[in-house]
C-alpha cells in the first residue's frame, strides 16, 4: 500500500540566452549610441512548467477512485514495472471524485466548469497539481469498419458442442478453466468475456476491436511481452469491468464506454473512457513509453 502524504516537485525547463560584454558578444546598440549607449548585456529566460498531458487516464465525462485505489507511472522501455513514478495522471471534462484512501502519483485535470472532491478526511493523496483544463479533451469514437470487414477471427479455435465455444461467430467466450492465446492479429466481436479461472494469452502486436462489452474477472489475462502498446483495445457502447486481480498491460481506448478497474486488478498503460472508476486497491501504472505515440490517445 503506497504512503501518505507524498509530495512532488513539479518539473520545469529552464532556456536561457545571454550575451555578455567581457565574452566580447554584447548586442550593439545602434539607436542608443546617439545617447552614448553603444552596447548592453541582454540575457532572456524562459521557463516552461511541467503540466498534465493528459495522456495518462481520461474519464471523458467523470473520475471516480476510492477504496484503496491509485494511480502512478512507470516506462516499459526500462522493464518491468517499478520504482514509481508519479506521472500517473488524471484528466477529465467533468467532475474528479476522490475517496477512502484513493492515491493519485501526479496531476489531477479536471472540466473547467466542474469539480475536483479530494475526500478531505478520508485519506487521499494528490502528489502533482489539481488544476481546471484550459480546454476540454476531445476524441473520436472508435471506427470498426476496417476491422469488422477484415479480421483474423478464423484463427481462433471454436469449443466443442458441449463446452462454452471460445469463438461463436460474434462473442469471444473464455471460462470454465480453459486457455486461448491470441498470435498476432485484428480481431473483432460483439462482446469479450473472461471468467471462471480460464487464461487469455496476448502473443505478440494484438489490436481486439469490441462493439460491445469487454469483461476480464476471475480468470488471467496474460500479455506475453508486458508492453502495452502490444495489446490495443478499442471498445464501442461497452460496458467494460475488469477485476478478479488481473494484470493487464494495454491500452483501453474506449471514449463512449463506462469503464470500471475494480476489486485487486492491476492495469498498466493507458485507459481511455467516457467515464473511469478505480476501486478495490488496483493499481492503475501509466506507460510513459506511451507519451509520443497516438496509441495511448486514439484508435490510430
Amino acid at each position: 500500500m503506497p504512503g501518505r502524504g507524498v509530495t512532488r516537485s513539479k518539473a520545469c525547463t529552464r532556456v536561457r540566452r545571454q550575451n555578455r560584454g567581457q565574452r566580447n558578444n554584447a548586442v550593439r546598440l545602434w539607436f542608443a549610441s546617439f545617447l552614448g549607449i553603444n552596447s548592453a548585456e541582454i540575457r532572456a529566460e524562459a521557463i516552461a512548467a511541467y503540466a498534465a498531458s493528459c495522456n495518462g487516464f481520461i474519464g471523458l465525462e467523470s473520475i471516480h477512485v476510492e477504496n484503496n485505489a491509485f494511480t502512478d507511472s512507470y516506462n516499459s522501455e526500462n522493464g518491468s514495472y517499478g520504482p514509481r513514478n508519479e506521472n500517473g495522471d488524471i484528466c477529465s471534462n467533468g467532475d474528479v471524485t476522490l475517496r477512502s484512501g484513493a492515491d493519485i502519483y501526479g496531476d489531477v485535470g479536471h472540466g473547467s466548469s466542474s469539480s475536483f472532491d479530494p475526500g478531505h478526511g478520508s485519506g487521499t493523496t494528490v502528489t502533482g497539481n489539481v488544476r481546471p483544463l484550459p480546454q476540454p479533451i476531445v476524441r473520436d469514437p472508435v471506427d470498426f469498419s476496417i476491422a469488422s470487414a477484415s479480421n483474423d477471427n478464423d484463427t481462433i479455435e471454436r469449443g466443442p458442442i458441449w463446452a462454452p465455444p471460445f469463438y461463436n461467430g460474434t462473442d469471444l467466450v473464455v471460462n470454465n478453466g480453459r486457455n486461448i492465446t491470441l498470435e498476432p492479429g485484428t480481431y473483432f466481436f460483439n462482446d469479450v468475456r473472461l471468467a471462471g479461472g480460464s487464461t487469455m494469452h496476448i502473443n505478440g502486436v494484438v489490436n481486439m476491436y469490441v462493439a460491445g462489452e469487454l469483461r476480464f474477472d476471475n480468470g488471467t489475462l496474460a500479455n506475453v511481452t508486458e508492453k502495452p502498446s502490444d495489446f490495443r483495445i478499442f471498445v464501442g457502447s461497452g460496458p467494460v469491468n475488469i477485476q478478479g486481480g488481473h494484470q493487464l498491460h494495454a491500452v483501453l481506448y474506449a471514449p463512449q464506454a463506462d469503464v470500471s478497474i475494480a476489486n485487486g486488478s492491476g492495469f498498466f498503460g493507458s485507459i481511455v473512457g467516457k467515464t473511469l472508476r478505480l476501486a478495490g486497491g488496483g493499481g492503475v501504472h501509466y506507460d510513459e513509453s506511451l507519451a509520443d505515440s497516438e496509441s495511448s490517445s486514439s484508435p490510430g
